[in-house]
């Protein structure tokens, strides 16, 4: 009989002081969100800082090949997407745009 209640402390005992445990740190954390929430700590927002948006360059821009071709990219990075290292002089891809080309490229 002995035998059987120290079996059973042995194995109820661990299950105990976990519990005990997990009580005593749930009211530690619970302390700290009270402290936590009751402090005088006043948060500043972070200022934003809003830029205004890009307008189109109202000077041309120093554009890479000629603008006038279908395949320019009319960018001052990239010059066409067929013979991106040029040159565009004699070049065998070369084909008129079908529409007007906006003046800002003129």
């Amino acid at each position: 009989m002995i035998q059987l209640v120290f079996i059973f402390s042995l194995a109820v005992l661990p299950a105990l002081f976990s519990g005990l445990f997990w009580r005593k740190l749930t009211q530690r954390w619970q302390e700290r969100l009270t402290r936590a929430c009751q402090s005088p700590i006043q948060y500043q927002p972070v200022p934003v800082r809003i830029t205004p948006p890009c307008e189109t360059p109202s000077t041309p821009q120093p554009w890479l090949g000629d603008p006038h071709c279908r395949f320019s990219a009319r960018s001052p990075y990239l010059r066409c997407a067929v013979n991106p290292q040029g040159p565009c002089q004699n070049c065998s891809q070369f084909q008129p745009l079908p529409y007007p080309l906006p003046k800002i490229y003129n």
